[in-house]
């Protein structure tokens, strides 16, 4: 076969083809590692169709789609350099990007994640038009799940994480959901390309830094949330007020935390439960309520705490500092000391997935970094993947993984691609992605909870009135007939002259009075 090969290019917005309107004939395609949505940026110029957002972009030649997603934002404009012609320039986004605006609210009771996810996809207009039944696997079965309120795209990343799988949408709208293994890109890289199971390419540079190598790394994370724990605190006897070890929040059993004071004593305590009111909103109305003062860490009642050591009972989750010391045998042993790195991220709120970003951390610089980078003209490479390098010269012949891959379409067919890949491991994969999903903010919802559906309907009504009202009673301004209300004049008759008797030649002189009246002289 010929290389490079020259696409045939099918480009539509809407359905409407518009390869012949893409401004400079550029189109940028960025798959990217973590990510996780694949972007598409281009510009339309002058074309007869106007674009909105969520239309539908597909871009392909000869049966392979090398883009497929939703108008996400866009920009219009006049280009001055052009005769004023308008402009758009466009974000799209690849069809997962849609799985991020269905909401599921359901529940399954000993089904697998393949009978869930194809369920969901067939019980959802939005969602019927992809295809769930090919390559969804059953790897997984809960004996009991609840989704409330969860996004699409967060019920597919709770099942995936769960069941150590990988899922993604491909371009042709196929759900992909299965286990964790290697993804092969569809072709190696070589410096001696067969021009079928391999490509040339070209600009490579490799990287090879020591200097960043970590090997024990302390995840500065945010604040996490303990466990429902009972705590024990002591009073004084002396003031209303306790001051407590740490912030505490509600119970996952309740919607406020609980207090109890203990009205006995320390071997017998009796325990009364108080109501919890918030400080400086609330007021003391009762002996038997608390105010609880979230940012200052303190309770207070009306009268003295009791002289014990076990006063109060409190019911609910502290906050913690989450922090996380972690490090690599491996390298310790091969660089024979420790190399410290800090990462700090306040979006890490537990122990557990700040132990994740510690690993994928020191997965990634423990050993140092290899890293390269190239160009090649081959189109079909996606980050994620792994594809092998071959250059004799400088003795390269491994597999590398790819962190982002940058495609530029020229509208005439023609296609570039840069590629940045790294030192492959499987496990650095599975770690970033388990991360991306653990640091996202998923609202969290009781199971109990019910949703009320409210829907805004239009009504119009019609109306026809008629009045009518007759007075044979004169009007009447005040007391008397002829008074204006509160008295301030009453109704007259003033006589004025007829005007026809008013007659006015060239002779007449008109003048003004010092009261302001006209006068005609005779």
């Amino acid at each position: 076969m010929t290389y490079p090969n020259k696409l045939s290019l099918t480009f539509t917005v809407d359905g409407n083809s518009v390869v012949n309107v893409v401004k400079d004939g550029n189109i940028r395609i960025t798959s990217k590692l973590g990510q996780r949505v694949d972007t598409c940026k281009f510009t339309l110029e002058d074309p007869t169709v106007t674009p909105a957002d969520w239309d539908e972009v597909i871009i392909s030649s000869g049966g392979t789609t090398y883009f497929g997603g939703y108008i996400t934002d866009y920009e219009e404009y006049r280009d001055k350099e052009k005769s004023l012609k308008l402009q758009y320039k466009i974000n799209a986004s690849d069809y997962s990007v849609l799985f991020e605006k269905v909401i599921v609210k359901q529940e399954y009771l000993n089904k697998t994640d393949q009978y869930i996810i194809q369920d969901i996809v067939s019980d959802n207009s939005q969602l019927s038009v992809f295809n769930s039944t090919d390559n969804v696997d059953a790897i997984q079965t809960w004996d009991r799940v609840r989704f409330n309120r969860k996004t699409f795209f967060e019920v597919m990343d709770q099942l995936a994480d769960a069941a150590n799988a990988y899922w993604y949408v491909d371009y042709d709208k196929n759900i992909i959901f299965k286990a964790s293994e290697d993804i092969a890109a569809p072709f190696d890289l070589s410096d001696s390309p067969d021009l079928a199971t391999s490509f040339p390419y070209d600009n490579l540079v490799v990287y090879k830094d020591g200097s960043n190598a970590v090997n024990r790394v302390e995840i500065v994370g945010g604040s996490g949330l303990s466990d429902d724990e009972i705590s024990y605190l002591a009073g004084t006897g002396e003031s209303n007020r306790i001051i407590l070890p740490f912030k505490y929040q509600e119970p996952t059993t309740n919607t406020a935390i609980g207090v109890a004071r203990n009205d006995g004593t320390e071997e017998t305590p009796s325990w009364t439960d108080m109501t919890v009111a918030v400080g400086y909103i609330d007021e003391l109305s009762t002996t038997d309520t608390v105010l609880y003062y979230y940012q200052e860490k303190v309770l207070e009642q009306t009268d003295s705490w009791p002289n014990l050591p076990n006063a109060v009972r409190l019911t609910g989750r502290y906050e913690y500092p989450v922090r996380v010391l972690r490090d690599d045998a491996a390298s310790v042993t091969h660089y024979g000391r420790y190399l410290d790195g800090k990462l700090v991220d306040t979006s890490l709120v537990s122990k557990d997935t700040a132990q994740l970003a510690a690993a994928a951390f020191l997965a990634k610089y423990a050993l140092g970094t290899t890293a390269l980078s190239l160009s090649t003209q081959e189109p079909g490479l996606l980050s994620g993947q792994f594809v092998r390098v071959v250059n004799a010269l400088q003795s390269i012949d491994a597999d590398y993984l790819i962190h982002q891959v940058t495609t530029e379409i020229i509208a005439s067919g023609h296609v570039y691609c840069d590629v940045e890949l790294g030192t492959y491991q499987r496990d650095l994969i599975d770690m970033i992605l388990r991360l991306t999903r653990n640091t996202s903010n998923y609202v969290v919802f009781r199971d109990d909870e019910v949703l009320d559906v409210i829907t805004a309907n239009a009504e119009t009504i019609k109306m026809s009135e008629t009045y009518s009202s007759t007075n044979t009673n004169a009007y009447k301004w005040g007391v008397d007939a002829d008074d204006f209300p509160w008295d301030f004049g009453r109704w007259g008759v003033v006589d004025y002259p007829d005007p026809t008797d008013i007659r006015v030649t060239e002779a007449d002189e008109i003048r003004v009075t010092e009261d302001g009246e006209i006068r005609l002289t005779e």
